[in-house]
C-alpha cells in the first residue's frame, strides 16, 4: 500500500482504505445515520481516490470528524498509550514476535502473563474498572503526555476537486484541527 492510488488516496484525496475505516469505526460506535451499503451507489473511484456527489461528500466529512472525535478522546488516547507502554515494557528492544498478526485477546493474554509486574498492572488497568487512570487537560509534567499524532486531512472529490478546497471541507478541516489537544495521563501504579 505504498504510493498514491485509489486504495491509499493521494495527498489531498481520501482513498478506499480510509473510507472503509471511517464507515466501520462510526458504524461500530453507533454514530452512523446512513448505512455504507446505501452510500456505495454514490461513491466511485477516480485515479486520485474516491469521488462522490455533494450531499454524500458532506456526509463523509461528518463521518471523518466523528471518527476523529472518538479516537482523539482522552479515554481512548489513554488506553492506546497504556497498551503501548505495556508492550514496550514487556518486549523492550527484543521483540521477535510479529504483533501485527495477533488479535487483541492474544496480545492482552501475552501481556497479562508477563513476568514483569508493571506490565501486568498496566493490562489490568485496561481490562478492569479504570479508577486508576486520570487524564488531565492541564499539563504538569508529572505524567505521560498524550495527544493527536496525526489529523487526517484528506477529503473526497466532488466535480474533480477535493472537498478541502470548498467551504464545507475547509470548515470540517478547521473542526478537526480543533481536536488537536494535549493531555496528561496520570497513573497511580508504579
Amino acid at each position: 500500500m505504498n504510493g498514491q492510488n485509489q486504495l491509499t488516496g493521494t495527498e489531498e484525496v481520501t482513498g478506499l482504505d480510509h473510507l472503509d475505516s471511517f464507515f466501520r469505526d462510526t458504524y461500530m460506535n453507533g454514530n452512523i445515520e446512513r448505512l455504507p451499503k446505501d452510500l456505495l451507489c454514490t461513491i466511485y473511484c477516480s485515479e486520485e481516490g474516491i469521488a462522490t456527489d455533494y450531499e454524500t461528500g458532506c456526509y463523509l466529512l461528518k463521518l471523518i470528524y466523528e471518527d476523529h472525535q472518538l479516537f482523539l478522546s482522552p479515554p481512548l488516547l489513554a488506553a492506546d498509550r497504556i497498551l503501548a507502554e505495556a508492550i514496550s515494557r514487556h518486549f523492550g528492544d527484543d521483540n521477535h514476535l510479529d504483533l501485527t498478526f495477533l488479535t487483541d485477546y492474544e496480545l492482552l493474554s501475552i501481556l497479562g502473563k508477563s513476568n514483569k509486574k508493571q506490565v501486568v498492572a498496566l493490562v489490568e488497568l485496561l481490562t478492569q474498572p479504570p479508577e486508576q487512570i486520570h487524564v488531565s487537560s492541564t499539563i504538569s509534567g508529572d505524567g505521560i503526555l498524550l495527544g493527536a499524532r496525526k489529523i487526517y486531512n484528506k477529503t473526497p472529490l466532488y466535480c474533480g476537486q477535493p472537498f478541502s478546497r470548498m467551504l464545507d471541507g475547509q470548515t470540517m478541516l478547521a473542526k478537526l484541527k480543533g481536536l488537536e489537544k494535549n493531555y496528561e495521563l496520570i497513573l497511580t501504579i508504579s
